[in-house]
């Protein structure tokens, strides 16, 4: 999921309420039946802050409603400014593309999928050793309207 910048109208934070459940354990330990608990958290929060020293993959949910008037040279996007792990990105189901590690923006555009309520979902896997680096969604996701001047050019693919 590529991200490159537009003429940006309006941003909505996506901070929270999300829903996490880890799925699965990695490494030595990923035999145990025993996962941390599920929980809710609010965005951005480190993978550390949430889950200790928990390496696998764990299933971010959160609801949202369909941005209200939106202009026909207007664009909706969901961006990630910061990710530590990779994994992918679906909005009600439908495949959006994969996150990568990035202290970066990424992002997909959604608006041909907009419905009046929604839940983006990310099942990311973290598996860094190295506890100095940050892993989750600890930079901020936000949904982003962007003005295209009417031409799909002014978008560059991001999936």
């Amino acid at each position: 999921m590529n991200y490159t910048p537009g003429m940006a109208v309006h941003r909505i934070h996506l901070k929270g309420p999300w829903q996490y459940e880890p799925l699965r354990r990695n490494g030595s330990a990923a035999d145990s039946d025993e996962l941390p608990p599920p929980g809710h958290a609010t965005m951005p929060c480190t993978w550390q802050q949430m889950l200790g020293e928990f390496r696998g993959v764990v299933r971010f949910v959160r609801p949202f409603h369909r941005p209200t008037n939106l202009d026909s040279d207007e664009r909706v996007f969901v961006i990630f400014l910061a990710v530590g792990g990779q994994g992918e990105v679906r909005l009600d189901g439908l495949p959006l593309g994969r996150l990568e590690t990035r202290d970066g923006p990424q992002a997909a555009d959604i608006t041909d999928h907009l419905r009046p309520d929604m839940h983006l979902t990310i099942d990311l896997e973290f598996d860094s050793p190295d506890t100095a680096n940050p892993g989750g969604l600890w930079g901020p996701v936000a949904l982003e309207i962007r003005r295209t001047g009417g031409e799909m050019s002014d978008i560059s693919p991001t999936l």
